[in-house]
């Protein structure tokens, strides 16, 4: 992959912790999560042992929408958790 390239992915479990970590010295904008309106959605920021985690709403009427801009590495990356069904991330690899 390369600066500029678009980063995309799905999980498909439910009740657990997902993560995208990018290989060491790349760096990526993540610029939304998604998930279904069946539960709730964990998205976080971890390191492998702490977790600074933002909730989305619970079993609202709307698909969960988190657009962001949240910069992750290989060392702090990305973590969702989805409590009732499946979601994605997308963003751009711009290091």
């Amino acid at each position: 992959m390369a600066v500029g390239d678009v980063v995309s992915g799905l999980f498909t479990g439910v009740n657990t912790w997902h993560s995208f970590q990018p290989a060491a010295s790349v760096e990526i904008c993540i610029t939304s999560t998604l998930g279904a309106r069946d539960g709730e959605m964990n998205t976080a920021i971890t390191n492998g042992t702490i977790y600074g985690e933002s909730r989305n709403a619970l079993n609202t009427n709307f698909q969960h929408t988190v657009n962001t801009k949240v910069m992750i590495n290989n060392t702090n990356y990305l973590a969702i958790k989805f409590d009732g069904a499946e979601g994605s991330y997308a963003g751009i690899q711009i290091k």
